[in-house]
């Protein structure tokens, strides 16, 4: 009988701490650093930023390409110097029309200016160059 007083009393003391243990220990793994919270963030970490690896490698591909046509294609390079740097080719003349009134048909499309160019003779031996800086209105004097 003494026995079995005993393992109560066993019982009663070591149970209580044995359930405290495994409840630290639980929220532990679950709350401290690199427990289950931690490694959920980081799997959402880690995806985010295969995602933006992927669209790097993607702008770099393009980029490559772009780089590849401009050393091999003279028309597409000389198409980009137009377009981006406002380039123009020997003997051309950029005739540029600026609207006044609003109803005009290039603000009614929603174009607040439009572009014309003009050729001269420009044969293609001729190279590209930047346009004359004088941009004047109609109707205003320097």
């Amino acid at each position: 009988m003494e026995q079995n007083l005993d393992f109560t009393r066993y019982k009663k003391a070591v149970l209580p701490a044995v359930g405290v243990f495994l409840v630290v220990f639980l929220l532990l793994i679950v709350f401290y650093r690199n427990g289950i919270l931690d490694l959920n963030r980081k799997k959402v970490e880690l995806e985010t930023q295969i995602e933006k690896n992927e669209a790097l490698r993607e702008e770099n591909t393009g980029l490559y390409r772009e780089v590849t046509r401009l050393k091999s294609d003279q028309e597409y390079l000389e198409q980009v110097a137009r377009k981006e740097l406002g380039m123009i080719k020997k003997n051309e003349i950029i005739v540029k029309f600026h609207a006044d009134d609003k109803s005009s048909p290039a603000e009614e499309s929603g174009l607040e200016s439009s572009r014309k160019t003009i050729e001269t003779g420009v044969s293609e031996g001729d190279g590209l160059k930047e346009p004359p800086v004088a941009d004047k209105e109609p109707g205003k004097t320097p």
